[in-house]
């Protein structure tokens, strides 16, 4: 890890290079950049303007990332030892699993009962087996790619915008 001198520390500020930053998980700058998202609840007026909400959206995205980066980096170190208070170390929780499913469709068989359950290929999958040129002769009409649902991204992001009402 990479330590920095007094005077470093003391010019820290929070930016978009944060995310590379080597003390992100430990720097107060950074965290209390993310805590003022608190801040909004004492200014007025009451009603957020779009500039507002558009920089809550944006330092919500890093709070998010720098949160993770946060709870990984005390996960491995309470792995080691260290203890936060109010926090433990627990085991996630599992779904059971088969350990031999050739084992269990012999004994299932044998049983009298079907193990499998048939199911339709996904459309990848089906286009992977038949090859591209067969399945568009002979599913190309009856497959669709719905709508995906609206959601906000930063305007780096490589899709295309979706206009709105009258905009463009």
């Amino acid at each position: 890890m990479l330590f920095r001198t007094k005077k470093e520390i003391e010019e820290m500020k929070a930016s978009s290079e944060c995310t590379s930053c080597p003390v992100l998980t430990r720097c107060r700058t950074l965290a209390e950049h993310h805590m003022s998202l608190a801040d909004y609840d004492k200014q007025l007026p009451k009603l957020l303007t779009e500039e507002e909400t558009a920089r809550i959206l944006t330092q919500a995205e890093e709070l998010i990332q720098w949160t993770d980066a946060v709870k990984d980096y005390a996960l491995k170190c309470a792995l080691t030892g260290v203890r936060y208070p109010g926090w433990k170390v627990v085991k996630k929780n599992t779904k059971r699993r088969f350990t031999d499913e050739t084992a269990v469709a012999e004994r299932v068989i044998e049983a009298g009962l079907d193990p499998f359950e048939k199911k339709l290929l996904s459309v990848s999958a089906m286009e992977k087996q038949l090859g591209k040129e067969k399945f568009d002769k002979l599913l190309l009409d009856l497959t669709e790619k719905p709508e995906g649902k609206m959601e906000l991204a930063p305007v780096t992001d490589t899709r295309a915008e979706v206009l709105i009402g009258g905009e463009g």
